[in-house]
């Protein structure tokens, strides 16, 4: 499967910090296992937190350039012939190039991170888990950890619990590890309070990015921080839960620990970069200021219509009113909505157009070089030959 591509390398990681650890620096054995799980989450993490950086900036660039695309689109809204089609698409082009803007830099780093996270979060797993199980006399190798290393791995104890033990088992496996479900929980709970608490101050800082660069105008923007506020509520109790009932090693909550304290730390590094680096201008600051009042103010015209929408139950004629302006204000959705199509038609033909052009002198200019310097078609061999009559 994909997921095995990154075994290797993540193990070989681990395997180079372990040696590390437990040859150069002399920590028993069962101690650098532990911290290898440290340092395999700083440098895997450490690889790929450029793509984080470039990720950020693109996502900066584009809030930057949001109100100066707005006004330029507003200003070639109505204008839907060619010319003016063409130079509102190179407009939009060279802004964008002025600001160093690529759309690919903000799609590309999230298909490279999320691989490497799930795999990373895999590999550890099955390092924690074994497919044979806990009690079986043999160890398989994964990548480049031989047998002998994954069972000296399980060996290991963090706090003077063993590494794959986890709260949900059953008494006859932590017989087997020689541990309690008490002495598990000791650990794990602190361990599982703190991962928690970097969990939340994550998402502190993802709230504080995300109100600083809004797009109020934009309805999937308001959904997805909406989305972000129930994640916030809802991801510490999922943590809870799969940590107490689910079949979590005590490894995998030290990975939280060590995966969340890093995220906390590189995002609001990275955080104060951008901010330093690309601070959001004047323009972007009004321009967010004014569409965030006046998505407040729709937002309590309705709170207000439907209040007028219960009490007209009660009162005929102020439903009539009511009626009368609803009609009103479908009848001019409608007519923006269809001279929205209509425009949008007209800018779809003019691009069809250009485009056809440019094929045409693409397959011209392909043609021409073919004749230069050489006989016309239908005149070969006629240099030199005598008109009849001469």
């Amino acid at each position: 499967m994909l997921l095995d591509l990154f075994v290797y390398p993540v193990s070989g990681i681990m395997k180079l910090w372990h040696l590390l650890l437990h040859v150069v620096f002399g920590l028993d054995d069962s101690m650098a296992w532990v911290l290898s799980v440290f340092g395999l989450v700083i440098v895997v993490r450490g690889l790929i937190a450029p793509f984080s950086l470039m990720q950020s900036r693109s996502g900066r660039i584009s809030a930057i350039l949001r109100p100066k695309l707005k006004a330029l689109d507003a200003e070639y809204h109505t204008r839907a012939d060619k010319e003016s089609v063409a130079e509102h698409a190179e407009k939009r082009k060279q802004l964008r190039e002025d600001y160093g803007h690529s759309t690919a830099a903000g799609c590309i780093p999230p298909l490279i991170q999320l691989p490497v996270f799930i795999g990373l979060y895999q590999f550890l797993l099955r390092m924690a888990r074994p497919a044979e199980g806990l009690d079986s006399a043999q160890r398989s190798s994964i990548g480049f950890l031989s047998s002998t290393e994954v069972e000296a791995f399980l060996d290991g104890h963090i706090f003077g619990v063993p590494l794959p033990a986890y709260i949900a088992m059953s008494e006859e496996q932590f017989t087997q590890l020689g541990t309690t479900q008490g002495e598990v929980l000791q650990v794990v709970l602190p361990m599982l309070a703190v991962a928690i608490l970097f969990t939340i101050l994550n998402f502190r800082l993802s709230f504080h990015r995300n109100n600083l660069t809004m797009d109020w105008d934009s309805k999937v923007a308001r959904v997805l921080g909406k989305a972000l506020v129930v994640l916030f509520v809802l991801i510490p109790f999922l943590l809870i839960w799969l940590a107490l009932a689910g079949p979590l090693p005590a490894a995998i909550i030290f990975y939280w620990v060590a995966n969340n304290l890093w995220t906390l730390v590189q995002a609001n590094t990275i955080h104060r970069i951008i901010q330093r680096q690309l601070p959001l201008d004047d323009e972007f600051i009004q321009h967010r200021d004014r569409a965030r009042a006046a998505h407040e103010a729709r937002v309590q015209e309705e709170k207000e219509l439907k209040q007028l929408a219960r009490a007209a139950r009660r009162d005929p004629e102020l439903a009539a009113q009511l009626a009368a302006k609803e009609k009103e204000l479908q009848e001019a959705r409608a007519a923006e909505k269809s001279e929205n199509k209509r425009l949008n038609k007209a800018k779809t033909r003019a691009r069809l157009e250009m485009n056809r052009e440019k094929r045409a002198q693409k397959r011209a200019g392909k043609q021409k070089p073919a004749h230069d310097g050489g006989p016309v078609p239908g005149d070969a061999g006629q240099e030199g030959v005598a008109k009849p009559g001469d």
